[in-house]
């Protein structure tokens, strides 16, 4: 069965709760992430969405957020050559943490999700939706919920 969503919730804030999805991911990456853990596909999106995440850190660019720590069966290694572009709002795992592209960016983590919710956004009051400490806990959702939260989202 294919997971074709997420969701995440901030336990500082739960107002904020933004939405991942994996269905940008194309076939060759979703086998790829699945057979470096030795799980099946779903599995790998089970266990990601079984953790609850801290944010150790904000860095790299305005508002990615270093979660951790992810089960050791899906940490995996960095690209061995980062993608030119990497779309705002991927969810990745790099290594024994995971975490969320603010923008469009280069990058190198294994993405695995996305979200269309903007961890940095100048236009709200505080632009960081994420601080040093929160506790981050995704959870699956379906296309259409995904879709209403993408929309919502781009109206805010």
């Amino acid at each position: 069965m294919k997971l074709d969503a997420y969701t995440l919730v901030f336990l500082r804030r739960p107002p904020d709760a933004p939405t991942m999805s994996d269905e940008e991911l194309d076939e060759l990456q979703q086998r790829h992430l699945a057979f470096n853990a030795g799980l099946r596909e779903s599995e790998v999106i089970e266990r990601h969405s079984s953790g609850l995440y801290r944010v150790f850190a904000l860095g790299f660019v305005a508002g990615f957020a270093y979660l951790g720590i992810v089960d050791e069966a899906i940490a995996m290694p960095r690209h061995a050559t980062p993608r030119v572009r990497v779309p705002a709002g991927s969810v990745g795992i790099a290594g024994v943490q995971t975490g969320i592209y603010p923008a469009e960016t280069p990058g190198g983590w294994r993405v695995i999700g996305r979200t269309p919710v903007k961890p940095f956004d100048l236009s709200r009051p505080d632009p960081f939706l994420m601080k040093a400490g929160d506790a981050v806990q995704f959870y699956v959702i379906h296309r259409g919920e995904y879709e209403v939260l993408e929309r919502e989202s781009s109206r805010r």
